[in-house]
């Protein structure tokens, strides 16, 4: 907890909340944060705030561009 830095696969939006999605670490944890800009697939940076049962609970701190474009896209 704390932990800045998390790299996440944006997957889908979360079960409990459609203003937050949900996506998994390398480690195969799941990931709950609010969506604000990121779309699914997008990697994203994220502080790991709390836990949540066998969920992290996290913000966005940055996108993250693993294939030389743009990885945080604009809201229309």
């Amino acid at each position: 907890i704390g932990k800045t830095g998390t790299i996440v696969l944006v997957e889908k939006e979360s079960k409990k909340s459609s203003s937050q999605w949900a996506g998994r670490t390398d480690g195969n944890k799941w990931v709950v944060f609010d969506k604000e800009s990121a779309r699914i697939k997008d990697f994203v940076c994220v502080q790991v705030d709390s836990t949540h049962g066998v969920a992290l609970k996290g913000h966005i701190v940055i996108p993250v561009n693993l294939s030389g474009q743009e990885a945080y896209h604009a809201a229309a």
